[in-house]
């Protein structure tokens, strides 16, 4: 099977898990921290995306390990990202490397949630927490991730550029 869609699975199947797991969306309240995420694409797909950003612990069973994940965009908007920490509970404030192989990995997914244009992994960038409680994490991030554009699937090697920032609130269980 081809990686792109061994890619395209995995993606999907990521941003399916991590609705599904996390809840049906971030919670507001007039007092509280608002859920935010914007960011803008550049590269072979290009775009400038806003919407709701949520965390929380994705659990994949019961012999895996814990993934922290924060989600950015998942429902909607023109791009989403998916940050994760495997092996963790938590993502205190601190700069975090990402990377493909390293402990903080990142999926970008562009297009709708129901129409995707692209599925790309960062291949590296910087996650940058600069407030995290149990109940809000806010930071900022720059990635450059490969992949591939969904109407030419076999083309595995387009690059993007995503830069942005984000207030995530614990996920609505």
């Amino acid at each position: 099977m081809k990686k792109s869609i061994l890619l395209s699975v995995a993606g999907l199947t990521l941003l399916s898990t991590l609705g599904f797991t996390l809840g049906g969306g971030a919670r507001t309240g007039d007092d509280a921290v608002r859920s935010s995420f914007s960011a803008e694409v550049i590269g072979d797909i290009s775009a400038t995306t806003e919407g709701e950003a949520e965390f929380g612990v994705v659990q994949a069973g019961p012999n895996a390990a814990p993934t922290m994940s924060v989600s950015l965009g998942a429902r909607s908007g023109s791009a989403a990202v998916v940050f994760s920490r495997v092996g963790s509970l938590d993502l205190p404030p601190g700069v975090y490397q990402v990377s493909e192989e390293g402990s903080v990995r990142a999926l970008v997914v562009t297009g709708t949630p129901t129409r995707p244009t692209g599925v790309f992994r960062a291949q590296q960038g910087v996650l940058t927490v600069t407030q995290a409680s149990d109940k809000s994490i806010s930071g900022e991030f720059q990635l450059e991730a490969t992949g591939f554009r969904a109407s030419h699937p076999m083309e595995e090697d387009r690059r993007v550029s995503i830069s942005g920032n984000f207030t995530a609130l614990p996920a609505a269980n």
